[in-house]
């Protein structure tokens, strides 16, 4: 029988300094990467082929568990993350250091966008938990798909949501951006970034809704053995050894995704 290894991609980078939108920081200090483009949807346990989640998952939870078991384990592992308030009064310089939006720094710098504001809303963490990866996910995958090969694949460990996410664009002289429906930045934001921004009545760009900006992954390696998860052993069903995690931090994830943008 062959061991599955998941090895955790996450860590903790404290940041100093009000210089950093408040965004960036309740990821990097979070340990999260950016997810990007912004998913419409995306779920605790979905398997990709890599760890950058902008193809298809080889396992979407949804064909393993039903809408109503998925909905319940989102809910129960769901948990607020308490920042700082971010009431959109604070001007940040645009660079590239900025997530989300300092994707597309380039482009907007070319439209003359120097600076921006930001209004987060609530903060919401969710949190693959040992027990549910070692006695649920994990089982009834192997159950469901038993040839299924997830050697050196990614199953999603943990999602940051934020509840609404307000951009005010400012140009070189301080002067607030009117961002209009069908502008060109709108546009530009909405290829890159996600179909889900648009332009609010007060000319700025903002996604009104609950969206999952930050993950981590596990990637899962085969090797014969028993079962473990962060090295406390447990017999898994229908098998008989070890998943080893390992910590690696999340500054590397984010290397390989800008070597691969």
């Amino acid at each position: 029988m062959k061991k599955i290894k998941c090895i955790f991609i996450l860590g903790f980078v404290f940041l100093a300094g009000c210089a950093t939108d408040p965004l960036t920081r309740a990821l990097k200090t979070n340990g999260f990467c950016p997810i990007l483009p912004i998913p419409e949807k995306q779920e605790l346990g979905n398997i990709y082929r890599t760890y950058s989640l902008n193809s298809l998952p080889v396992v979407f939870i949804d064909d393993i568990f039903t809408k109503e078991e998925n909905e319940k384990t989102m809910a129960d592992l769901k948990r607020k993350v308490y920042l700082p308030a971010s009431s959109g009064e604070k001007t940040f310089s645009l660079s590239a250091k900025a997530d989300v939006i300092g994707r597309v720094e380039g482009t907007l710098k070319v439209l003359r966008v120097k600076k921006f504001k930001l209004k987060l809303g609530d903060v919401y963490q969710y949190d693959l938990t040992e027990d549910r990866l070692e006695n649920v996910i994990l089982p009834a995958i192997r159950s469901r798909k038993p040839h299924l090969n997830l050697k050196d694949r990614y199953i999603v460990l943990a999602l940051l949501q934020v509840s609404s996410l307000e951009y005010e664009l400012i140009d070189e002289n301080d002067n607030k951006i009117e961002i209009a429906p069908g502008s060109e930045i709108e546009k530009i934001v909405k290829s890159s970034l996600s179909i889900e921004w648009k332009a609010n009545e007060q000319s700025n760009l903002v996604i009104g809704h609950p969206c999952f900006l930050g993950y981590k992954v596990g990637r899962i390696i085969e090797k014969g053995g028993a079962y473990t998860v962060k090295n406390i052993d447990f017999p898994l069903q229908g098998g008989n050894g070890k998943l080893k995690v390992q910590s690696i931090p999340a500054q590397e994830l984010r290397k390989l995704l800008r070597s691969n943008n």
